[in-house]
């Protein structure tokens, strides 16, 4: 190995130096650029200078900060949260929260707490909630939970609730139920249903089904019903067929048929068969028979000959018929042939 000279070792020595201050420069420059374009100074001097400023200046002060980002520096933090607290560039301040939506640490975590804190315009803060929803800090759903809770704004209260389901944390889970149970606001509680119908829970759909049958409010027991209606397989049309047949309002059970009826597939079709069998009132009768006919499949076509030809209530046969009618397939115009030939 070749010994290295003495005044070579001190040339590399320099010359580390050196790369490290222009690091320090690049950094420092980077941040004058950010602050500089965002209200932070208050001479009046460069206050004018900065009201001149082009859309392509504020593309190079973009560029800055989201280089000063990718260094995941922490001296960079406070200049972030600097920026969306107290900036005057509403679309600047946006790019800082999301720069420190970029960064990993605990540090860019309480920044963004901060700035949901502190910041005055409320699209800000609704960034701050968006930027925090995407971290994986354990931290985050109890933030979330208050905020949906307490906060004096309805639409960050409401953002809250929704992102809770995307923060892919168990007690995410338990908090939307305290949220459901908790709020007073009946927007935010519609807005804890429907992000727990978006969990991805075995436990979620029995939970909606119940409460869409002990609520007795009308509007929120079909939101419940809505959200379930959300979730997709066999177990979640069974859910909305016992709420069908077990819910005593009316306008409870139009709610579940329509969520059985609108997804037209064969699972579909069979519990509205089913319902067709059992339900015993002619208007809720009437209203299966129709909601079979949208779908326009074979199999609702051989339920509906079914109907025609043994259902005991006249009405339900009449009815039957009127629907094949309105089915343009060969299956119903066939169904209709054989209805003619049952008396000849």
């Amino acid at each position: 190995m070749r010994r290295e000279l003495p005044n070579e070792a001190i040339r590399k020595k320099e010359k580390k130096v050196t790369n490290h201050r222009f690091t320090m420069i690049a950094l420092a420059a980077s941040i004058t650029i950010v602050v500089s374009g965002a209200g932070l100074y208050t001479s009046n001097s460069f206050g004018q200078n900065a009201d001149a400023k082009s859309e392509s200046d504020r593309d190079v002060r973009k560029a800055a900060l989201m280089a000063l980002a990718e260094r995941d520096d922490p001296a960079v933090i406070p200049v972030l949260k600097q920026l969306a607290v107290a900036g005057s560039d509403h679309e600047m301040a946006k790019e800082a929260v999301m720069a420190l939506g970029e960064m990993e640490s605990a540090d860019a975590t309480q920044a963004l707490v901060q700035i949901l804190k502190e910041a005055p315009a409320p699209e800000i803060r609704h960034s701050a909630i968006l930027a925090l929803s995407e971290r994986s800090d354990a931290s985050v759903p109890s933030i979330l939970h208050d905020v949906a809770l307490s906060d004096a704004d309805i639409e960050l209260r409401k953002t809250a609730t929704a992102v809770l389901a995307e923060s892919e944390n168990k007690e995410a889970v338990g908090y939307l139920k305290e949220i459901l149970n908790s709020s007073k606001d009946r927007e935010i509680r519609h807005a804890a249903l429907m992000a727990l119908g978006d969990l991805d829970d075995t436990s979620i759909g029995e939970f909606l089904a119940n409460y869409a049958l002990s609520s007795t409010d009308i509007e929120m027991s079909q939101t419940a019903i809505n959200a379930l209606a959300d979730r997709e397989g066999e177990d979640t049309a069974n859910l909305l067929r016992q709420i069908y047949s077990r819910a005593q309002s009316k306008e409870v059970r139009r709610t579940a048929l329509d969520a059985i009826a609108d997804e037209e597939d064969a699972i579909s079709v069979k519990v509205l068969g089913q319902l067709l069998k059992e339900e015993k009132d002619p208007e809720m009768r009437e209203s299966i028979i129709y909601r079979l006919a949208d779908t326009e499949s074979d199999d609702a076509v051989a339920i509906l000959l079914d109907t025609a030809k043994n259902n005991p209530d006249l009405e339900a046969r009449r009815t039957a018929v009127t629907a094949l009618g309105d089915i343009d397939t060969a299956a119903a115009h066939q169904a209709l042939l054989e209805i003619l030939k049952i008396n000849q």
